[in-house]
Protein backbone atom coordinates (compact mmCIF):
# COMPACT_ATOMS: atom_id res chain seq x y z
CA UNK A 1 0.00 0.00 0.00
CA UNK A 2 2.84 2.41 0.76
CA UNK A 3 5.12 1.23 -2.05
CA UNK A 4 4.27 4.14 -4.41
CA UNK A 5 5.03 6.63 -1.63
CA UNK A 6 8.29 4.88 -0.81
CA UNK A 7 9.27 4.92 -4.49
CA UNK A 8 8.45 8.62 -4.76
CA UNK A 9 10.49 9.49 -1.68
CA UNK A 10 13.41 7.42 -2.96
CA UNK A 11 13.63 9.59 -6.09
CA UNK A 12 17.11 11.04 -6.30
CA UNK A 13 16.92 14.78 -6.67
CA UNK A 14 13.74 15.12 -4.63
CA UNK A 15 15.37 18.05 -2.84
CA UNK A 16 15.75 19.79 -6.21
CA UNK A 17 12.02 19.42 -6.85
CA UNK A 18 11.35 20.80 -3.36
CA UNK A 19 13.57 23.83 -3.98
CA UNK A 20 11.85 24.42 -7.32
CA UNK A 21 8.41 24.17 -5.71
CA UNK A 22 9.43 26.58 -2.94
CA UNK A 23 10.81 29.15 -5.37
CA UNK A 24 7.79 28.74 -7.66
CA UNK A 25 5.48 29.32 -4.70
CA UNK A 26 7.34 32.49 -3.74
CA UNK A 27 7.15 33.79 -7.31
CA UNK A 28 3.46 32.97 -7.54
CA UNK A 29 2.83 34.64 -4.19
CA UNK A 30 4.42 37.88 -5.34
CA UNK A 31 3.23 37.96 -8.95
CA UNK A 32 0.18 35.69 -9.15
CA UNK A 33 1.67 33.73 -12.06
CA UNK A 34 4.94 32.19 -13.21
CA UNK A 35 4.76 28.90 -11.34
CA UNK A 36 5.51 26.82 -14.43
CA UNK A 37 8.39 29.03 -15.56
CA UNK A 38 10.17 28.49 -12.24
CA UNK A 39 9.14 24.94 -11.30
CA UNK A 40 9.48 23.07 -14.59
CA UNK A 41 13.23 23.67 -15.15
CA UNK A 42 13.91 22.21 -11.69
CA UNK A 43 11.51 19.30 -12.10
CA UNK A 44 12.76 18.49 -15.60
CA UNK A 45 16.20 17.77 -14.16
CA UNK A 46 14.76 14.91 -12.11
CA UNK A 47 11.52 13.82 -13.77
CA UNK A 48 10.37 13.15 -17.29
CA UNK A 49 8.21 15.73 -19.09
CA UNK A 50 4.90 14.04 -18.29
CA UNK A 51 5.76 13.52 -14.63
CA UNK A 52 7.00 17.12 -14.27
CA UNK A 53 3.83 18.54 -15.82
CA UNK A 54 1.66 16.25 -13.69
CA UNK A 55 3.48 17.41 -10.55
CA UNK A 56 2.94 21.02 -11.63
CA UNK A 57 -0.78 20.38 -12.11
CA UNK A 58 -1.03 18.83 -8.65
CA UNK A 59 0.70 21.85 -7.13
CA UNK A 60 -1.39 24.35 -9.12
CA UNK A 61 -4.66 22.64 -8.24
CA UNK A 62 -4.08 21.99 -4.55
CA UNK A 63 -2.33 25.22 -3.52
CA UNK A 64 -5.37 27.52 -4.04
CA UNK A 65 -7.77 25.18 -2.19
CA UNK A 66 -7.25 27.10 1.06
CA UNK A 67 -8.93 30.12 -0.57
CA UNK A 68 -12.12 28.36 -1.71
CA UNK A 69 -14.11 28.99 1.47
CA UNK A 70 -13.27 32.70 1.42
CA UNK A 71 -14.02 32.94 -2.31
CA UNK A 72 -17.43 31.35 -1.77
CA UNK A 73 -18.17 33.73 1.10
CA UNK A 74 -16.84 36.99 -0.35
CA UNK A 75 -17.03 36.39 -4.09
CA UNK A 76 -19.68 35.15 -6.47
CA UNK A 77 -20.47 31.61 -5.27
CA UNK A 78 -22.06 30.60 -8.57
CA UNK A 79 -18.96 31.60 -10.51
CA UNK A 80 -16.64 29.87 -8.05
CA UNK A 81 -18.65 26.65 -8.23
CA UNK A 82 -18.81 26.73 -12.05
CA UNK A 83 -15.07 27.27 -12.32
CA UNK A 84 -14.36 24.52 -9.80
CA UNK A 85 -16.70 22.07 -11.51
CA UNK A 86 -15.16 22.85 -14.89
CA UNK A 87 -11.67 22.31 -13.55
CA UNK A 88 -12.63 19.03 -11.88
CA UNK A 89 -14.04 17.76 -15.16
CA UNK A 90 -11.50 19.14 -17.63
CA UNK A 91 -8.15 18.78 -15.84
CA UNK A 92 -8.22 14.96 -15.60
CA UNK A 93 -9.15 14.78 -19.29
CA UNK A 94 -6.30 17.15 -20.14
CA UNK A 95 -3.79 15.14 -18.13
CA UNK A 96 -4.97 11.95 -19.81
CA UNK A 97 -4.57 13.55 -23.25
CA UNK A 98 -1.15 14.78 -22.18
CA UNK A 99 -0.16 11.22 -21.35
CA UNK A 100 -0.87 10.24 -24.96
CA UNK A 101 1.62 12.77 -26.38
CA UNK A 102 5.13 11.51 -27.10
CA UNK A 103 7.72 13.00 -24.67
CA UNK A 104 9.85 14.36 -27.53
CA UNK A 105 7.09 16.88 -28.26
CA UNK A 106 7.89 18.61 -24.96
CA UNK A 107 11.62 18.97 -25.62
Amino acid sequence: MLEPLAEALATSGLWLIGVGALLAGIVRGFTGFGTAMVFLPFAAQVLGPFEALTALMIIDLTAPLIHVRRALREGQPGDVLRLGAGAMLAVPVGIYLLSLVHPDVFR
